[in-house]
């Protein structure tokens, strides 16, 4: 009976061992809220119909995020979030004249996942959303246009890091798609950002 004591004893110290031994990250411990704003740069619009494709380059465009931060494990937490986008200008000209215009803006409800890395302030995180945006289209050549409200979603990944516990930067890639009447629309490219918790 003392030898199965002994044992179990053994065995209970080796498992706290090994958690003690595990880091525990203190920014995906903290559940709180948080503001962010990012900035949409190098991006462009593609517009889809029946085979045939027109791309534009997008001015810049940015975001506002208001967001709560669940602590899901030791490493990984989940934003809940609602998002005000504003999808830049984007034009395509002909002989130096603008012959089409496009653009959008629009409020989205996210889920955001982060896996923060070891113990440190590195994080990797992602952004999958349903939005529903208002959509301006001018064409001064085939008369196609128009104004329309319609719903998209969009998908995100992102690198980061927390300057501190309170300040965040990030960089990442964000994907966006909509249907416009019946014209397949994706805008895509690279996003920046800044987000504080409180």
């Amino acid at each position: 009976m003392k030898k199965l004591v002994a044992l179990a004893l053994c065995v209970a110290g080796s498992v706290g061992s090994v958690s003690a031994a595990e880091p525990v990250n203190v920014y995906a411990a903290n559940e709180t809220a948080y503001i962010k704003a990012d900035l949409d740069f190098g991006q462009e619009t593609r517009h889809e119909l029946m085979g045939s494709a027109a791309t534009y380059d997008n001015d810049l465009g940015f975001g506002l995020i208001a967001g709560y931060q669940q602590s899901l494990t030791d490493h990984w937490t989940l934003g809940y979030e609602v998002e005000y986008r504003n999808i830049a200008e984007a034009s395509m000209s002909v002989g130096g004249s603008e012959v089409s215009h496009f653009d959008a803006n629009g409020v989205a409800l996210n889920l955001a996942p982060k896996y923060y890395v070891g113990a440190s302030p590195l994080y990797l995180g992602a952004t999958l959303g349903l939005g529903r945006y208002r959509v301006n289209r001018d064409a001064s050549v085939d008369g196609v246009g128009f104004k329309t409200t319609t719903t998209g979603w969009q998908l995100g990944f992102e690198a980061g890091y927390q300057v501190t516990e309170s300040i965040g930067l990030s960089a990442g890639y964000r994907v966006m798609r909509m249907d416009i009447h019946d014209v397949d629309t994706t805008v895509s490219g690279a996003v920046v950002g800044m987000s504080y918790k409180f």
